[in-house]
């Protein structure tokens, strides 16, 4: 699989996934929705920790983003290319 995600975005994806993940499991919400909440965190922060470690995101790659500089594309300063 093609990587699609600028190391930033990797970082980005981790620290989000540690907080979603903490959110999640600590039961940080309260209310009659707290549980489903909870999935819901739980899986953003599955689906973030995923894509940081493989460096590809599914979501960007349907929406045609590729943030990831590729060697040959050094022109382009800021990674930032839309296929």
């Amino acid at each position: 699989m093609t990587k699609n995600m600028a190391p930033a975005d990797r970082v980005v994806r981790t620290v989000a996934a540690i907080l979603f993940g903490f959110a999640a499991f600590m039961g940080l919400t309260d209310g009659w929705f707290a549980e489903w909440f909870s999935i819901l965190l739980a899986v953003i922060a599955a689906y973030f920790a995923l894509t940081a470690v493989m460096g590809s995101c599914f979501i960007y790659r349907w929406l045609g983003i590729d943030s990831h500089t590729h060697p040959e594309d050094e022109a382009n300063p800021y990674g930032i290319h839309h296929q």
